[in-house]
């Protein structure tokens, strides 16, 4: 399968998405730091959308002194969560990051999160900040159908997996494969496996893990954080179609229940 493939992502009824995560860092905001800080103006900027707190984490900073080793100074800031009332997604705050988590069981098109991007971006307005570092998007898909599978080949590309052991008394119980690549200017985690439900049980059922996690790390206008999105998500979605095959198209689409 490739990505000429004369169909896309829209014609699935389906998805075995387990989560979904936008996330941007940026300076530090000075008006959040420390544990007095009030998140006020993100409070009302979100509340419409995201009107239930999850309450407030603490993330800690250690710095060691050079001259004197046994000298830390501990520095703690807030981590403010939000979630919609039915918990679909989440947003968090901190002095230097903001992020949108969503529950891939509930996710339903990713123009939702072209619209809680524009939150973002009116939230670093409001905080004065006009650029960030780092700019990420991250899809995890937990293939898990409830057809047996004896080969995979028809669901999953062939390159993406080989679970034969170079020895007959080795026993499988996992088996994930980490790479870094660049593509378009952007950097990308893949992780692709069977992640095993059952860990460290040797019965692996039906599972397949294919974690998509696109950045930048380059300085970018909060006005670019859209077009950002878009082309990250385009990649994504074209690697997804990279990734799968007949058997796993056909059940997107609903043609094997």
């Amino acid at each position: 399968m490739n990505g000429d493939l004369k169909m896309s992502s829209s014609d699935f009824k389906k998805n075995y998405l387990q989560e979904i995560i936008f996330k941007v860092d940026f300076r530090n905001i000075s008006d959040l730091i420390g544990t007095d800080a009030n998140p006020d103006k993100f409070v009302n900027i979100i509340k419409k959308e995201f009107n239930k707190s999850k309450g407030i984490a603490q993330q800690n900073k250690v710095e060691l002194s050079v001259e004197n080793p046994e000298i830390e100074n501990i520095e703690q800031n807030n981590i403010w969560a939000y979630t919609t009332k039915d918990e679909s997604k989440f947003i968090e705050l901190s002095m230097n990051h903001i992020a949108i988590s969503y529950d891939g069981t509930k996710y339903k098109t990713h123009k939702e999160l072209i619209n809680d991007i524009e939150l973002i971006i009116e939230v670093l307005k409001e905080y004065g900040v006009p650029t960030v570092n780092k700019i990420g998007l991250r899809y995890i898909n937990e293939i898990s159908p409830k057809i047996e599978i004896s080969n995979w080949d028809k669901w999953i590309n062939p390159k993406l997996h080989n679970f034969n052991p170079i020895n007959t008394n080795l026993e499988l119980m996992r088996a994930l494969t980490q790479s870094e690549y660049q593509i378009n200017g952007y950097n990308l985690d893949f992780t692709y496996g069977q992640f095993n439900l059952n860990y460290p049980n040797t019965e692996i059922n039906n599972d397949f893990v294919l974690d998509y996690d696109c950045y930048t790390s380059s300085l970018t206008e909060i006005e670019d954080l859209i077009k950002i999105f878009k082309e990250m998500h385009n990649i994504i979605k074209l690697l997804f179609m990279d990734s799968i095959e007949e058997y796993l198209i056909k059940d997107l689409k609903g043609e094997l229940e």
